[in-house]
C-alpha cells in the first residue's frame, strides 16, 4: 500500500492512507498464508508508473554525469523489476491480467513519443504476453489444458461476480465517496445557477488552480481500476471471506478515493469521516469472529485428525492443514498437487 501511495501528494495521500487503514480484508489476507499479500505487491508493482510524478520536459537542471549514471542505473532496476511483477501476474492471478494490460496500456499512452521513451513502455506489455503464454504453455503440458482449474471447476457466474464486487465496495465505504460527490456536485450546480451573470460572462481561470491541475492521471486509475474490478466481476467473485480478490486493488482504489476527497471545496474532512463510517462498522462488526476462527480452525483440525486417526490415505479438497499435520498419504481432489487428478474428465469438487 505505502509503494502505491507514496505516487501522491499533500493531502491526498493522508486521505488515502486513512481510507486504506481501515479496511479490515487487507489485514485479514495480510496474515491468511496464500499468495493475496504477494498478488497485492505485484499489482502496487504494475500500477505505480500511474502515480509516478510527470515531469515538464526540460525542466530541472542537467547532474553530474556520475549522478546521472547512478540515476540511469536505478531506473533500469526499476524497470526490470516492474516487468518481472507484470510476467507473474498471469502465474498470481489470472483474473487480473486485464487490470496489468490496461496499466501498461496508460503508461505506454503516458510516454512522449521519440527518444526511446514507448520503446521501453511497451516491455512491460510484452513480458505480460510473455507469462500468459508460458502459463498456458506449463498447463497444457501439466494438466492437458491451458484453462484455469478453477474455471473448469464451476462455470463463471456473472451476476453473482456484481454482488461480490458491489458488496466489497460498499463495505469499504468507496461507494460512500460517489454519493458524497454526487451530492457535491449537484450542490455545485444549483449554486452556479443562482449566481449565473445574465450576460453570459464566465470567470476567468484561476491560474493557481491551474498549477494545482490533477495529478497523477484519474482518469487513467479509474479505468485500469475499472477494468480490474470488472475482471473480477465476471470471474464471478470468490467463494472466500473479506473480499479476497479486491484486496490487490485496494490501494489503487485509496489513491482514486484520496484524489477524490481532497478536490472537495469544503467539509472535506467531514465528508472524510462519513466515508470511513461504513468500513469502521462492518469491521468492527466482523472482527470479534475473525478473531476466533484461529482457534476454531485448530479445533477443528483436531478434531479431524483424532477421526481420521490409524488412516493411510485421505482424500481432501483444500488439503493445507491436515496434509502438513496428518500422517497420510493426500491425495488431492482439487488437483493442484495430484497431476492425475487435474488431468480427469470434469471439474473437480
Amino acid at each position: 500500500g505505502a509503494l502505491t501511495l507514496a505516487g501522491l501528494r499533500g493531502v491526498a495521500r493522508w486521505l488515502a492512507a486513512l481510507f486504506l487503514g481501515v479496511q479490515l480484508p487487507a489485514l485479514v489476507w495480510a496474515g491468511a498464508g496464500l499468495e493475496t499479500g504477494l498478488t497485492l505487491l505485484v499489482v502496487a508493482l504494475c500500477t505505480r508508473g500511474l502515480l509516478a510524478p510527470r515531469r515538464r520536459e526540460g525542466a530541472g537542471r542537467p547532474l553530474p554525469l556520475a549522478q546521472e549514471r547512478g540515476q540511469r542505473g536505478w531506473a533500469s532496476a526499476r524497470h526490470a523489476l516492474t516487468c518481472v511483477a507484470f510476467a507473474s501476474v498471469p502465474w498470481l492471478r489470472p483474473e487480473l491480467v486485464p487490470l496489468a494490460a490496461m496499466a501498461g496500456w496508460e503508461g505506454l499512452r503516458a510516454r512522449p513519443r521519440g527518444r526511446g521513451g514507448r520503446g521501453l513502455a511497451v516491455l512491460p506489455l510484452v513480458a505480460l504476453a510473455l507469462g500468459t503464454g508460458l502459463v498456458i504453455v506449463w498447463r497444457v503440458v501439466a494438466f492437458g489444458h491451458p484453462a484455469p482449474l478453477a474455471a473448469l471447476a464451476k462455470p463463471s457466474d456473472p451476476l453473482n461476480g456484481v454482488l461480490y464486487v458491489g458488496q466489497g465496495l460498499l463495505a469499504s465505504g468507496a461507494l460512500s465517496v460517489l454519493v458524497i460527490l454526487a451530492f457535491v456536485r449537484a450542490a455545485q450546480g444549483r449554486a452556479r445557477d443562482l449566481r449565473d451573470d445574465p450576460a453570459g460572462e464566465t470567470s476567468a481561470p484561476d491560474p493557481a488552480g491551474e498549477a494545482r491541475a490533477p495529478h497523477p492521471d484519474r482518469a487513467a486509475l479509474l479505468r485500469v481500476l475499472a477494468v480490474g474490478l470488472s475482471s473480477v466481476a465476471l470471474a464471478g467473485g470468490d467463494w472466500m471471506p473479506a473480499s479476497r480478490l479486491l484486496v490487490p486493488m485496494l490501494p489503487l482504489l485509496a489513491a482514486c478515493v484520496g484524489l477524490a476527497l481532497a478536490a472537495l471545496p469544503r467539509l472535506r474532512w467531514l465528508a472524510t469521516s462519513a466515508v470511513l463510517l461504513l468500513p469502521l462498522a462492518t469491521g468492527a462488526a466482523a472482527l470479534p469472529e475473525l478473531l476466533r476462527q484461529p482457534e476454531a480452525r485448530e479445533r477443528g483440525a483436531a478434531q479431524v485428525l483424532a477421526a481420521l486417526q490409524g488412516a493411510e490415505r485421505v482424500a481432501l479438497v483444500d488439503i493445507g492443514y491436515l496434509a502438513y499435520a496428518g500422517d497420510f498419504d493426500v491425495v488431492d481432489l482439487g488437483g493442484i498437487t495430484d497431476l492425475e487428478i487435474a488431468r480427469l474428465p470434469g471439474g473437480h469438487l
